[in-house]
């Protein structure tokens, strides 16, 4: 956590290494993003197929 005192005295040394470590914990999270979407993408096209072969049983039992 930060606290006012943190930020009342910046040096240039200690704000490159604030931006260092929130680019850092950006680019996880950036990271983590991207493979939950990677994730849900092919879950869904899976799911997507399922619904595509269930159209069809039902297609076939109508028709029988």
């Amino acid at each position: 956590g930060w606290s006012f005192s943190d930020v009342m005295f910046v040096t240039k040394r200690n704000m490159a290494s604030a931006v260092d470590s929130m680019s850092k914990q950006l680019e996880q999270v950036s990271s983590a993003l991207a493979a939950t979407k990677r994730h849900l993408t092919k879950r869904l096209e899976n799911l997507d197929g399922k619904m595509d072969e269930q159209v069809e049983v039902s297609k076939q039992i109508r028709n029988e």
